[in-house]
């Protein structure tokens, strides 16, 4: 099985939908991922994301009624300062941000954001188990092999958080290392036989050249 991250187009937040541009670059995405065999497409239920996933749909033929709406999938939200600017001030500080256990003793500790990645996590995890990849410890058993690719389109804090679980990476780590872009594409690949335990691996991170020059 594979997985398709799609970062939601050029947004006007206030409004919680796309811009012009954004618009374009969802238009763009779709044309990009038109040969890659999707199966099924999943969306976060706010606004920019859907609107991103209905313009993927109508790109490769695939009913927009038909898209797979999570609540869990929604942006994540913090207290202070955002994920990104910490990790970038740990890093101009000479600082790691190979923060282990970053839930507890890292910038994040005492801020709901924490809750709120456990939350994006848990749901995804159980998205999986549903598919027939059960988390088991740090990695995942193969209770149904599938050769089929998923497009999951959400948003920059809640697919890093995502990713930070099913790599058993520090989000710490990601939020300063992967930073998608509007429309960037990561492929996850779960390659497996029934009954092993597996770990995913990425097939490509971040890939935004479809919107070159928007």
């Amino acid at each position: 099985m594979r997985l398709i991250f799609v970062r939601h187009g050029n947004p006007d937040y206030s409004r919680d939908c796309l811009t012009e541009v954004g618009h374009e670059q969802a238009k763009a995405v779709g044309e990009r991922l038109k040969n890659e065999g999707i199966s099924r497409i999943c969306s976060s239920t706010m606004g920019r994301a859907v609107e991103t996933a209905e313009h993927i749909a109508d790109a490769i033929g695939y009913p927009r009624e038909n898209i797979t709406r999570l609540e869990f999938m929604r942006e994540i939200e913090w207290d202070f300062a955002g994920p990104w600017e910490v990790s970038s001030a740990y890093v101009k500080e000479g600082e790691s941000i190979m923060i282990r256990d970053w839930e507890i003793e890292g910038p994040y500790a005492r801020d709901k954001i924490v809750g709120f990645l456990k939350n994006r996590a848990d749901g995804f995890d159980n998205l999986l188990a549903s598919l027939g990849y059960k988390r088991e410890g740090l990695y995942y058993r193969v209770l149904e092999e599938r050769d089929e690719t998923i497009v999951v389109v959400s948003h920059a804090g809640t697919s890093t958080g995502v990713l930070s679980r099913l790599f058993n990476l520090p989000a710490t780590f990601l939020f300063d290392a992967l930073r998608p872009h509007f429309t960037a594409v990561t492929a996850v690949m779960f390659k497996g036989k029934e009954g092993e335990l597996i770990s995913p691996r990425f097939e490509i991170a971040n890939d935004s050249r479809h919107i070159e020059g928007m």
